[in-house]
């Protein structure tokens, strides 16, 4: 595992541990807020890294099929495994 890899880890570790002795469960609202505007805000700012890149419209149609392929597939076995999930914990697929 690398440097990185254990930072994040950390950082993640130590929030639990903060949400869990801190913040009281009314909270939890606006904490989802908050992560919904910081994943946002990540997002727009690797558009902006990506855009500035001179390259990047140019590498983006030469790999754009098996990059479009590849997130097709990500996102259909994620699909696959939440629902395999489901039926298997969930009666019937749905919430109890």
């Amino acid at each position: 595992m690398s440097l990185g890899s254990f930072s994040i880890l950390a950082w993640l570790a130590g929030g639990a541990v903060l949400g869990a002795l801190l913040f009281p469960p009314k909270w939890l609202r606006a904490v989802d807020g908050a992560i919904t505007a910081g994943v946002a805000l990540v997002l727009f700012c690797m558009g902006v890294s990506l855009g500035g890149d001179p390259a990047f419209l140019e590498n983006l149609l030469s790999a754009g099929g098996p990059a479009a392929l590849m997130a097709l597939c990500t996102v259909g076995g994620s699909v696959l495994a939440v629902w395999a999930l489901c039926r298997l914990f969930l009666k019937g697929g749905r919430r109890p």
